[in-house]
């Protein structure tokens, strides 16, 4: 154990020897931190985006579903004029719902909405944005 032991205080030894050891160190560590990254970004694959470009995004704003859902959301206390765009998923799932709203400054008009949609989709609420309307 302690030949160990000397092998490694020779080894110290001789690498405190080298000239500018710390940059060297450094450069090493900035090397294999830009390798893990590049290992780490490969593993995900562009099938696992979050958001979809636009332009692969089934859109929706004159559907049946949209329409009906403007009507009842208009008609709740607080929610005033709006307008809703839904985007759907394989399947014509609704994936996402965009709501503008005259009423959307306030926080609990906000939460009924949201509830109402959620509800009438089965959608999760992280998937409903509401903004205020101008």
């Amino acid at each position: 154990m302690s030949a160990g032991i000397s092998k490694f205080k020779s080894w110290v030894a001789k690498v405190k020897t080298i000239k500018h050891i710390e940059v060297i160190i450094v450069i090493a560590v900035c090397i294999i931190a830009v390798l893990i990254y590049l290992g780490v970004s490969k593993g995900i694959k562009s099938s696992d985006t979050v958001f979809k470009p636009y332009d692969e995004v089934n859109v929706s704003s004159g559907d049946d579903k949209a329409d009906r859902l403007t009507e009842i959301l208009s008609s709740m206390s607080g929610v005033g004029s709006c307008k809703v765009m839904l985007t759907y998923g394989d399947n014509d799932v609704v994936e996402g719902v965009v709501i503008v709203a005259e009423g959307a400054d306030n926080t609990q008009t906000k939460l009924r909405i949201i509830d109402a949609v959620s509800a009438l989709l089965k959608v999760d609420s992280g998937c409903v944005k509401i903004y205020k309307m101008q």
